[in-house]
This record gives structure tokens, sequence and C-alpha cells, in this order.
């Protein structure tokens, strides 16, 4: 079962004067931030009587009452939701009042769209002077989520290419939503670049008079799931500790929550006893906080920005893409592998090309049997090694090894440095006659034979090893013990992340 728990809010918040254009913002950041999360409020604030005996139905960010309401949501969101991965910047706006809702829940979008124009100003000023092009994360709660689905429709497409996941909660995203581009349906818990949606209840007839069954998505927030697969978690909240199940409808769209001991909301905007909209972030705010960080985690694996095709960096290196092909220890095309090209990370390709230049005036060309390799490469790879029956290619790849015990002689693991983006795993060709030096063993040899200290006597493979070897080691890459052919750039950019993103 996943624990869900309220954390306390201890971080001191850094606080946006606001001047001319620049907006009034909660911020508060972490110097190791690779993400930002962009959160829109919900509804805080009440009817208040101006100078002049007016009832206004939007609030006045220069009332300080008006701004400790959205202080304390942006405080407390922040604390729940925020991992220490990402930075946390939420706007003031004049965003229109609970009783300016609650006259005529039919007019509800007209009055929100004077506040998310605010939202939008707000945001674009944040791309530009706040940003700094990281990925970002948007948020929006109730009113918060009707501005962050209109803020989508702003984005551009290269700010949308930079949004890890949006997140509409309590609120709706509708058909007619739906033909933006920029809004796509999770699936999943680690999709990325798309809208996460939900409302909960404790049955159907509590749903939110403005939802109407308009919404067209809905996700589980505990499992992630948009079947009706229940989900039971523990959430530690105002003083309570409840077991709960968190089932989608997926007729309404809408969460069913069963357990919950505590007061539900009976506003009526917010619908009748059962309603849980008040509480849609505090009782999955666990769950929250660690999707969040999963789909930032997940969106840095797809990142190709910092790769290049290793022959637009070296055009004379000859690629043999093994993985691409059905000749390789597996006998079939390896997932992941959409194209024969060898990818690598920019910092890893240059290396390599003075490696390849100092070797072609030598008379040598490289060859290339695989440089990165997605996770879901390595994912094939244990899946095969675990299917014991399917030995199709022993006799070319390790005739000598027990298929049973790859995973215990370090042949197959769960991790590969190929993932991280600056491994190679290459030959030398003779450039003049094309045929490849004998180095002792085949390429994926599954036996000592490959290992680098090996050595019978006095041969010609082990001379034309050294001279890979020694260009390799000089120009910064570095060699494990099981592999001759095996190499990674010692100063690698990215030394603990695995990519997935296919070859293509």
């Amino acid at each position: 079962m996943k624990k869900v728990k309220a954390y306390l809010y201890l971080a001191i918040p850094l606080l946006c004067a606001c001047s001319g254009n620049k907006p009034d913002m909660y911020i508060h950041t972490h110097d190791d931030a690779n993400t930002d999360i962009f959160y829109v409020c919900s509804t805080e604030t009440s009817d208040w009587i101006n100078e002049q005996g007016d009832t206004m139905h939007f609030v006045d960010m220069t009332k300080p009452e008006h701004r400790a309401a959205l202080y304390s949501e942006m405080r407390g969101v922040d604390s729940l939701v925020c991992p220490e991965t990402c930075n946390f910047y939420a706007p003031y706006y004049n965003q229109a009042t609970i009783e300016g809702l609650l006259r005529d829940t039919a007019d509800f979008v007209p009055r929100c769209a004077k506040a998310a124009e605010e939202i939008v100003q707000a945001f674009d000023y944040y791309m530009q002077h706040e940003n700094g092009g990281r990925k970002f994360v948007l948020i929006g709660y109730s009113q918060g989520g009707y501005a962050v689905v209109e803020l989508l429709k702003h984005l551009t497409d290269e700010q949308a290419s930079r949004m890890v996941a949006a997140y509409v909660i309590g609120y709706q995203v509708t058909e007619e939503d739906l033909r933006c581009p920029h809004i796509r349906a999770a699936q999943g818990a680690t999709d990325t670049g798309v809208t996460i949606c939900y409302n909960s209840v404790a049955s159907a007839k509590a749903e939110i008079p403005i939802l109407s069954g308009s919404t067209v998505l809905g996700i589980n927030p505990v499992n992630w799931c948009t079947n009706a697969t229940p989900a039971t978690y523990v959430c530690d909240f105002g003083g309570t500790s409840d077991t709960l199940t968190a089932t989608l409808d997926t007729v309404t769209h809408l969460t069913v929550i069963e357990g919950y001991k505590g007061a539900c909301s009976i506003i009526p905007f917010v619908g009748k006893q059962g309603n849980y909209h008040c509480l849609e972030i505090p009782l999955y705010a666990h769950s929250l906080r660690e999707n969040i960080a999963q789909r930032c985690q997940t969106d840095r694996t797809m990142d190709r920005s910092d790769f290049v095709v290793i022959t637009d960096v070296i055009p004379d290196a000859i690629l043999e893409i093994r993985y691409y092909s059905t000749y390789n220890f597996v006998g079939a095309r390896i997932d992941g592998y959409e194209l024969p090209i060898a990818l690598m990370t920019r910092q890893a390709a240059d290396s390599l090309k003075v490696v390849s230049d100092e070797l072609k005036a030598k008379g040598y060309r490289i060859k290339i049997w695989d440089a990165y390799r997605p996770q879901r490469a390595v994912n094939h790879f244990i899946r095969w090694a675990e299917n014991l029956q399917d030995t199709a290619m022993k006799s070319v790849f390790y005739p000598m090894v027990d298929k049973s015990l790859l995973f215990e002689q370090g042949y197959i693991m769960a991790r590969s440095g190929h993932s991280r983006g600056s491994t190679v795993d290459l030959t030398l060709v003779d450039a003049v006659t094309g045929k490849e030096l004998d180095m002792g063993s085949p390429f994926d040899w599954f036996g000592v034979e490959s290992h680098p200290d090996y050595k019978v006597e006095s041969r010609e493979w082990q001379a034309n090893r050294k001279i890979l070897w020694d260009a390799m080691l000089r120009h910064g890459f570095t060699m494990i013990d099981s592999e001759w052919w095996h190499f990674t750039l010692a100063n690698e950019p990215y030394p603990d992340t695995y990519f997935d993103f296919p070859i293509r």
C-alpha cells in the first residue's frame, strides 16, 4: 500500500515584488533543481466591499488579507507536492471570488477568463525572465485548473516541447479542449507532455455542478490507471490515518474514494455532501509528489537534445549496428533500435572524432557496433536472458556459458553504461583492404577470450588491441575488464541518467 502523508512546510520562500509588468510571484528555488513547477491557486477569497461601498467579485492583490489567502495555499502546495529537484513558481492573481463564482455557476468561465488572462501574462514573464530554459510542470487547482487549460492553448510548440506534464486538478478537460494539440490525455504514471485530470467524490451524486458530465479526461491519482483498477492507500491528513480506496469511474471520469472519515465539502458550488473538491491535493499529496518526480525523471531519459548522430561528426566511421539486425546474441532486432544509426552525447562523439582522426593517419578506420543503447533495449536483453528455452544463438555467441548463469557472471545486467550515452563498442578496419583487424574474439563473445587481460601467447591480435586501446585511453575513454571493444568517456556528461528514447 502507498503511504500518503502531509509534509510540514519548512522552507522560506522568496516573494517577488510587483514592479511594472513584472508579476507578483511566490518563488521557492533549489540549487540543484532542473525542472520548474508553475502553480496556479484555487479560489481562496470572498466578496468584499470597496471604499465606494460596491461589492467586488474579484480579489485585489494589493490587499494584505487577499495576498495572505493565496500565500497560504502556495506555501502548503509547495510543501506537499514539490520535489526537491523542482523549483516552485506561483503567481498572485486577481481571481474571481468564491461568491462571484457561486452567483451563477453557468457563468463560471466568463468570470474566470479575466483571471486566466493574468496567469497567461505571468507565465510569459516567467518563461522569459525566470525559466532559464528548464523543463516545467504546470499545476492548476479548481479555478487555477481552468487557467491551466487556457494556458495550454496559449503555449507555443517550443514551450510545449519543454512541458513535462500539466495537472488539471478539480476542474475539467472537455472534447473541445482536446482540439488543442498541446492537450493530450495521460495514459499512465510516466508518460510526458500530457495532461492529467482528476476530480474526487464519495459517489457520482456528489459531482461538481460545473462538470456535469462534460469532462472527458480522468485518471486515478494513486495508481495512475485510466481503467477501473482500484488502489488502496493510507492517507494521514487532518489528524487521522485512514485506509482509503480510490477507483476511477470510467463513465463519469470521477475518482470515487471509499473509507474517508473526515469532513466532506458541502459548499454549494463544489457539490453535495461527499464531494472532496477542497481536498483534491491533500488526499493524494505523497502520490502527487512521487508522480511529479517520476514524470520529470522519465522526461529527462527521453531528452535527446544533447545527442548527435556519430556519422555526422565522423563521416568515415563504418557502422554495423548489430542490435538493429538479427545477428546478435538474442537473434532478433532489439527494442528501441528503429534505425541502423549510432548516437552519442556530443562530448563523447567529439572525443571519438579525435581518436578516429589519429587512427586514420595510421591507416585505420573505426567500425562501430553499438553506441547509445535505450533502457528498453536493456530490458529486452533481460527478458531474453530470463527465457532459458531460447538458445537459438548459443553456438555463435556463448557456446561455453550456461545461459542460466548470464546474470551471475555479469554478461547481462539491469543497467548499461551505453544508456548514459557516452559509451561505444567498436573495432578497427584496415583503411586499404577494408578488413577488420583480428582482435582475438568476435564482438559480444561471452567468454574469457573477450577480456582485455586475456593472454595465451604472443599473437597479432594482442598488438591490434593495443593500437585501439592506446588511442581510446589517450583521448579520455576508459575500459571495463570484460570486453575489449567497450569504451566510456571518463568525463561523461550524464553519469547518473539512463536514457530511454528510441534510436530514430
